[in-house]
């Protein structure tokens, strides 16, 4: 008996590993014709397409992730056998007898106190190059994801807006950290935070587009 017919009585196509090759000849047994068989073969090379693409774009994925593994691990102790230690500033010493002349009210004119100075963000060089690597990372796997798990075809077209404004966000949110923005008192308050709220607002106009549409589609149409 042929493997094929007994996923045809069962309503459903063989897996790539077995070919549809001789089914046409002893579908006809079980009652399909000959436009029917053709019609089976289309949808089962269309299926076993899409596996292949969805193989591929996982791999290209995975190779994504090793490439940001292996530059991450290579840098990041780079920087640590390159970096330039840290010199303290040496404290200034106060005049501890200014104390005892003040009991006698004798005053002696000191050198006014000279402010501190703040001391200057350096960010390592190499969490540039882990922004960079995450950042392409993302994008990746933002884009590539749904087409791996999606079982129905793309998803929604407002999801690749939303998506990739998260992953700009984000990104900026991590510029903004890695040139110390966190580190320093700023008035006027961070700067990402524009972005974010101009992103929120279109995710939301973009979101409620995506579901009303095709209702509204549907009244009008019917």
């Amino acid at each position: 008996p042929n493997p094929d017919l007994s996923y045809v009585a069962q309503g459903r196509l063989p897996p790539p590993s077995q070919p549809l090759s001789s089914a046409r000849s002893e579908l006809s047994l079980a009652g399909m014709n000959e436009e029917q068989v053709k019609q089976l073969q289309q949808e089962w090379q269309k299926e076993v397409s899409v596996i292949h693409r969805k193989r591929w774009v996982l791999f290209s994925l995975g190779l994504n992730a090793l490439a940001l593994v292996l530059v991450n691990a290579l840098v990041w102790p780079i920087w640590a056998a390159t970096r330039e230690p840290r010199v303290e500033p040496e404290a200034q010493q106060e005049h501890s007898w200014q104390w005892w002349l003040d009991q006698f009210g004798i005053k002696i004119s000191t050198p006014a106190p000279v402010p501190e100075e703040q001391p200057t963000f350096h960010s390592p060089w190499a969490a540039w190059i882990t922004f960079v690597s995450l950042s392409l990372f993302a994008f990746h796997a933002v884009n590539t994801v749904p087409l791996i798990l999606g079982k129905r075809g793309c998803p929604p077209w407002n999801y690749w807006i939303v998506g990739n404004l998260a992953v700009v966000t984000a990104a900026l949110w991590a510029i903004y950290a890695i040139t110390g923005g966190f580190s320093e008192r700023v008035d006027e308050g961070p700067w990402p935070v524009w972005f974010t709220v101009v992103a929120c607002v279109v995710g939301i106009v973009t979101t409620t587009m995506a579901f009303t549409l095709p209702c509204l589609k549907a009244q009008l149409s019917g």
